[in-house]
């Protein structure tokens, strides 16, 4: 388990991440005004290469996609990040996410045709 304090110029907070995925995982919410602790529903982390979901585009993912979500720019912020929007839907996907769909969709439509 690693500890880290945030540099904040009020006050300091120590967070424990934890990298056993079946745990919990706790982070702070990146809004200015709040300093909320949110625990990530590690159900709507979704491993890159898992198949796609009706809700994905190019421009969006159901769930989280990043390899490392506690590293996201966007994590918890408000109508951009999955763990906490009402539907789920991460509207800020990493850089790399509209190749990956456009090669999932392609895996998709080769794996419908074989069956």
């Amino acid at each position: 388990m690693k500890s880290f304090y945030l540099n904040h110029p009020s006050d300091t907070h120590l967070i424990h991440l934890d990298v056993d995925k079946t745990k919990p995982q706790k982070f702070f919410d990146k809004s200015p005004i709040s300093a909320t602790v949110k625990v990530m529903n590690l159900s709507l982390v979704i491993e890159k290469n898992a198949p796609l979901n009706s809700l994905d585009s190019p421009h969006q993912t159901y769930g989280c996609r990043h390899h490392n979500p506690n590293n996201c720019g966007n994590n918890s912020m408000e109508n951009a990040c999955a763990f906490v929007t009402a539907n789920n839907i991460c509207s800020k996907p990493p850089t790399h996410w509209a190749k990956q769909y456009e090669n999932l969709l392609v895996l998709a439509d080769i794996t419908n045709h074989v069956k």
